[in-house]
């Protein structure tokens, strides 16, 4: 408590809020000067901000008259006296922010300086009509600032700037106000009433702890759609502020929908009370993230929908990403593991290699496949897409594992997710849950323990209980000689253990572990490693012995300092976290608070005790005294004498009386319940402080109040009527009249007295009701969770099921109730699993794991379950919670995250390859060609340099496959009608097979169009064949050609998201070869990977078939089976008809007589273009460095007509050679070779002015065409 230095006011708690209405600076000074002061006594921070009509030079010298020492203080910076402007407008405007702020920094400041905390002022008078709204909010978010902190604020109001609705808002903002009557200061509201507030709101905000820490947003709207309630995590999703939500409607957070939607489902939540759904929400700074909602509608205050929201974006990236990885193990970030049914690796990606290196070693003994045996009659006896998922843990490491059993090779496919984030963030959620239950079972132990010890025990056996810790002990501090700590209660460990410990409070040795120093400073006191705390070495040998590794001690305080500690033990080394300190605490304090209430409680019983011992005592001396006058009236001198005397003694009974009655008086103040005494003829005797707080009532006043059917002048309570005195009394609930005439929710007991009169005991059942309400909201939070909750009696009978659990188990609740949980129908091998989970339940043990369950309709859903233990107050097992969560879908996902990205990452590997390979076939394309138009040259040279000519051509196709692989050039496509395509190919390959293999061809002549290169769709055709071929090439066989449309549907595309639903056309390819193992299969798309001996195969023909079909938005599949023979599928997305563009006829060589400029780092391939040239006609100047070549060019630009440059050369690329020429002489043609560039096009070279664009190799056809049309762009 805190003394205001006030007078009307007195003690006050920190985190106090109120205000003063004034009409003078003398007003002001009579009631700051000594609020102030007090405040630099008491060694606070102090901060006076001032206005009209006190000035800061007014106020200095106010309050120096009362301290005399103050410039010294204003010095040493323990008070500042500024004036408003600088502080409530220092931007030029109110902000209410930037004052909040500023109050915080300062009271960090201040416990930074030691100081006891800080006690501020601040005058309004300032303050203009237009800027009150805004400050009235302000005021409102003051509370929220102060309250719980170590800070006093008097706000001081002018009464002539303020009306009648500002003072209301004023007072309604304050936990009181003082205004001055008749030369008085009066407080017009009791800051008790505040306080009384908050302890209503006590257990409404322990279970709103719970909902503040859930991993997803909570909100609570009205009919209207305006927000009433969010929690911390809503903010943070949405980057608002609290304050900014409760301002917004619903609707105004929505990206996707309108707002006549987000009313259609307000009206759909009104009528069937539940509603699930996705949207898309808007965060503050614009961006936008997917959003799930589960909402429920609530019957209370006029209608209220309460509900969670959960972003979903990450989970929409992974589903993107599943489909884009489906096919890409070895580039899966994640480990991807193929085991067969002995449990022999066959397979490990790269990221399961190297997070488990032994992996294949170890086998079935690895963690990873833990549980094997179980887990392989599980999973090899079911079909794929059916299989279980499980978590298991690695070193320190947690994975979510999904299975796949491959059809064509039989074995389990293991995807792995690191989810330890994911763990470590839900245990920590249990663990404050925990310490949250606690909390609430240490209040219930407190309303119900018989005496002081039996507290102390069930306090310590309910953190070890429920918070799981290892040991818990909780020692008085004795004001002995060694200043010794005595160790009152313990649980968790064996007995004796802690007398042997000898923990001191004093300044020593002993005195300077966790206990000694929490006891000592009155402040929490933690030890993270016993091991190596060097102030924990008394006691370390002990506690390493029975496995402890760290503690954290909470001093027991109370007003008169700390008396006590709680001492809690923890198995694991490391510092305890922020939110689960600031709940241990809270327990701490409520154990205090505990043991504060039972010894008033005690000390009650005793006073009562004490008050009958001595009305006995006074009862029987009267009735001595009546029969010793009776019989000794003869005798009155000496009865006379004696009287006197009696009389004397009686007096000093009657003081003595007296005294106890003003104890129990106190006793009965403290007694948190309302009591009213009244005599036989219902006249109030004595009522308590409780009484008069709720009800306002004085003693006389009471006597004038009827309460229940009780007549004017009398108190009459339901229920006294026919009660015999010392009957037992019953309670009987009643809304009570207070003497402001509000009417509150109350609850009273009658007990008659022998001599006729009544104890009125009466409870506010107000804080009962808001804690009904609270359960309603709870409920309703977990009817509409996500996750299927079900509980169960010791038989294992369902005795409650949410709706989410109807969805998990495909049964209504009708059905669910009185079924046993564990009959529910399950996949296969759950027999042994049921009887795990009632072993580990019944035990005391919390289950979690894995199971499938069949729905009525026979599908099958993927369940992750936990199963734990719910106790009754003293420990016993009564029920079981179970939560379940469906994860088929993650499951379906996760199938498909193979190798969406193996071929990319080839991609630039096969590019680059291009250039260098191009560079060499082009001097063997133009040398070739220049021989080959001697038309001397004879026969047999000239088969043999054609021969060598369409050597060089398989070369340039290689490099062409190789470039579409890469992805760095598009062929152009067109409406093409494949089937004359694949007739042509072959009518080709017939004349190129043996006999032995026998071709059947199933080609409809009007199977629609595709998008597409004739070119290439004849090459997949001759890839594809000329590989069946291959593997028939030594007994023969058939190979058999379908081309049909097709439609594809939803089934499929779960199979290969690579595709979308509609027309397709399907080409088949189907041999009797020799077919593929599953590894080779697992293979066959792989760039440059080949079966074939070497020089018969490239490796790059499938590659480049499967690059063509995913960028035409196909797919391909394979299915083969050694000694059976092998088909491919190949998918091609249909088009309307279009008619097919014709080729062009090709004409003669152009020549011309044109004098050329010729650059080319490439000695070969100056000679070899020099001779084309001449050949066609012309001139030439060649130059191997292109820097010379420039330095040629600028001594005279109009010698040439044409430039010919190869684009990658050292000093100077083609690129920047032709920018130079072209500046230099604008509209020179420019012909830019290649032989393959990334940076350089077509298109990059016709927007630098570049007149042609060659790619090497080329013919001396396609440069002589390209000189010609330069020179006629020209």
């Amino acid at each position: 408590m805190r003394h205001t230095g006030i007078e009307a006011i007195g003690d006050v708690p920190w985190g106090t809020h109120f205000c003063q209405f004034y009409e003078t600076d003398r007003d002001l000074i009579e009631m700051l000067v000594p609020y102030f002061k007090k405040g630099l006594e008491a060694n606070e921070l102090c901060m006076w901000v001032t206005s009209e009509p006190l000035q800061v030079r007014q106020a200095k010298a106010a309050l120096k008259a009362a301290v005399p020492d103050l410039d010294r203080r204003l010095r040493h910076g323990q008070i500042e006296i500024i004036d408003y402007k600088k502080w409530y407008v220092r931007s030029g405007k109110f902000s209410a922010e930037e004052v909040l702020k500023g109050w915080a920094d300062k009271l960090g400041a201040a416990l930074g300086k030691r100081y006891e905390g800080l006690r501020l002022s601040g005058n309004t008078f300032w303050l203009e009509q237009a800027d009150w709204e805004d400050f009235r909010r302000y005021e409102e978010a003051v509370n929220s600032v102060i309250g719980g902190r170590r800070m006093l604020a008097l706000c001081t109001y002018s009464l002539q700037k303020c009306g009648a609705s500002e003072i209301i808002d004023v007072v309604a903002n304050h936990e009181f106000a003082l205004i001055k009557r008749r030369g008085r200061w009066e407080i017009i509201e009791s800051a008790a009433r505040k306080q009384a507030e908050e302890t209503l709101k006590k257990e409404t905000l322990k279970y709103s702890k719970v909902l503040q820490t859930a991993n997803a947003g909570f909100w609570v709207v009205d009919l209207e759609g305006k927000l009433i309630e969010v929690n911390d995590t809503y903010c943070l999703m949405s980057g608002y502020s609290r304050g900014e939500l409760l301002s917004m409607r619903i609707s105004d957070l929505e990206a996707k929908e309108t707002p006549d939607e987000v009313r259609g489902h307000i009206r759909y939540l009104r009528e069937h009370g539940h509603h699930q759904f996705e949207s898309r929400h808007r965060r503050k700074d614009g961006t936008v993230f997917d959003a799930e909602i589960r909402a429920s509608y609530l019957d209370i205050e006029g209608g209220r929908m309460v509900g969670f929201t959960w972003d979903i974006s990450e989970r929409k990236r992974i589903e993107e990403e599943t489909r884009r990885l489906a096919s890409f193990p070895m580039l899966n970030p994640q480990p991807v593991v193929e085991v067969d049914e002995a449990g022999r690796v066959r397979f490990a990606n790269p990221a399961a290699r190297k997070l488990f290196p032994d992996l294949q070693i170890s086998g079935p003994d690895h963690p990873w496949l833990a549980d094997w045996k179980t887990l392989a009659a599980h999973a090899f006896r079911r079909p794929a897409g059916n299989l279980p998922t499980r978590e298991v843990r690695v070193g320190e490491r947690w994975y979510h594992q999904s299975m796949y059993l491959v059809p064509e090779t039989g074995r389990l496919r293991i995807y792995g997710f690191d989810i330890t984030s994911r763990v470590l963030a839900e245990e920590d959620l249990r663990r404050l849950n925990r310490t949250l239950t606690a909390l609430s079972h240490s209040d219930q132990a407190m309303m119900r323990a018989k005496n002081e010890k039996e507290f102390l025990e069930e306090a310590c056996q309910i953190i070890v209980r429920d918070c799981g810790h290892a040991m818990v002990w909780i020692g008085y501090a004795e004001d002995d000689e060694e200043k010794s700590v005595l160790p009152m209660a313990f649980a968790g460990f064996e007995k004796g253990y802690v007398e042997t410990l000898k923990i001191s409070w004093a300044d020593g040795e002993r005195g300077h572990g966790p206990t000694g120093t929490a006891i000592r400073t009155g402040k929490p006191c933690a030890c993270p490693n016993m091991l190596t705390d060097p102030q924990f070495a008394p006691w370390r040998e002990q506690a390493l012995a029975r496995g402890y590794a760290s503690s954290l001690v909470l001093p027991l305080l109370t007003d008169g300092g700390t008396f006590g500690a709680i001492s809690i033990y923890f198995k694991q080394p490391g510092a305890v976290a922020d939110d689960e300190m600031k709940l241990l605490t809270e327990l701490a304090n409520d154990v205090a608070y505990g043991i504060s209430s039972i010894r008033l409680r005690e000390a009650h019983a005793r006073a009562e005790e004490a008050l009958r011992q001595r009305t006995g005592d006074l009862q029987q001396l009267t009735e001595t005294l009546e029969q010793r006058v009776g019989q000794r009236t003869a005798e009155l001198a000496d009865a006379n004498e004696l009287l006197q005397a009696e009389v004397t003694h009686s007096h000093f009974i009657e003081a003595d009386l007296k005294s106890q009655k003003e104890t129990l008086q106190t006793v009965i103040d403290n007694i948190p319940v309302m009591l009213c005494f009244f005599d036989s003829s219902g006249k109030a005797k004595l009522t308590n402080r409780e009484f008069k707080r709720l009800l306002g009532w004085s003693k006389e006043e009471a006597n004038k109040l009827a309460v229940i059917g009780a007549e004017p002048g009398k108190l009459g309570f339901p229920g006294s009527q026919g009660l015999e005195a010392g009957g037992i009394p019953g309670w009987h609930e009643h809304k009570i009249r207070t003497s402001a005439g509000e009417g509150i929710d109350s609850s009273w007991a009658a007990v008659r007295l022998s001599d006729g009169g009544q104890i009125g005991i009466g409870l506010d059942m107000r804080e009962r009701r808001e804690a009904e309400r609270e359960r309603l909201r709870l409920a309703a939070a977990v009817e509409q969770a996500d996750r299927g909750m079900a509980i169960m009696d010791e038989a294992g009978l369902i005795i409650y099921a949410n709706p989410a659990f109807e969805i998990t188990s495909g049964l209504t609740r009708a059905e669910l109730l009185g079924r046993r949980y564990y009959d529910l129908p399950a996949g296969e091998g759950a027999d042994g699993l049921v009887g795990d989970v009632e072993k580990t339940v019944r035990g005391g043990g919390i289950w979690s794991g894995h199971s499938t369950r069949r729905t009525r309709n026979g599908q099958s859903r993927e369940l992750e379950i936990s199963v734990s233990p719910i106790r009754d107050l003293s420990g016993h097992i009564i029920n079981s919670l179970v939560v379940e969560r469906d994860i088929t879908p993650e499951v379906r996902l996760q199938q498909r995250l193979r190798q969406a990205q193996k071929l990319e990452a080839l991609g630039t590997l096969a590019g680059g390859i291009a250039h260098d390979f191009n560079n060499i076939l082009n001097p063997i394309f133009i040398n070739t060609e220049l021989v080959l138009m001697d038309a001397a040259l004879d026969d047999q040279s000239r088969l043999e340099l054609e021969l060598a000519l369409k050597a060089a051509e398989r070369g340039r196709d290689l490099v062409r496959q190789i470039i579409t692989f890469s992805r760095q050039k598009e062929k152009e496509r067109q409406p093409t009608q494949i089937a004359p395509v694949v007739k042509e190919a072959l009518k080709f390959l017939r004349s190129t097979l043996p006999a032995s293999i026998e071709i059947r061809e199933h080609i409809g002549p009007e199977t629609g169009f595709i998008m597409a290169d004739p070119s290439q769709i004849h090459q997949i055709v001759m890839n594809l064949c000329n590989n069946s071929a291959y593997a028939m090439r030594e007994r023969g066989g058939v190979l058999e050609v379908r081309l049909v449309e097709v439609q594809v549907d939803e089934e499929m595309v779960l199979r290969h998201p690579e595709i979308k639903p509609g027309p397709f056309l399907r080409l088949t390819v189907t041999d009797t070869g020799t077919g593929m193992t599953p590894e080779v299969v697992e293979r066959v798309f792989d760039p440059f990977f080949t079966t074939k001996k070497p020089g018969e195969g490239s490796g790059m023909g499938l590659a480049v078939v499967h690059g063509i079909i995913r960028d035409y938005e196909g797919a391909v599949t394979v299915y083969s089976e050694v000694g059976q023979g092998t088909t491919f599928n190949i998918f091609f997305p249909r088009v309307p008809s279009e008619e097919i563009e014709t080729q062009e006829t090709v004409g003669i060589l152009p020549r011309g007589r044109e004098r050329i400029l010729l650059v080319d780092d490439d000695e070969a391939q100056v000679q070899s273009m020099r001779n084309i040239l001449k050949r066609l006609g012309h001139h030439v100047v060649s130059e191997t460095d292109p820097k010379k070549a420039l330095k040629a060019f600028k001594k005279d630009p109009a010698q040439f007509d044409l430039v010919i440059t190869d684009q990658i050369m050292p000093g100077l690329t083609g690129a920047q050679l032709s920018e130079e020429i072209l500046r230099l002489r604008p509209g020179l043609p420019v012909i830019l070779c290649t032989g393959f560039s990334e940076k350089v096009d077509a298109s990059g070279a016709q927007a630098l002015g570049i007149s042609g664009f060659l790619m090497k190799p080329f013919s001396i056809r396609e440069m002589a065409a390209a000189i010609d049309q330069a020179l006629k762009k020209d």
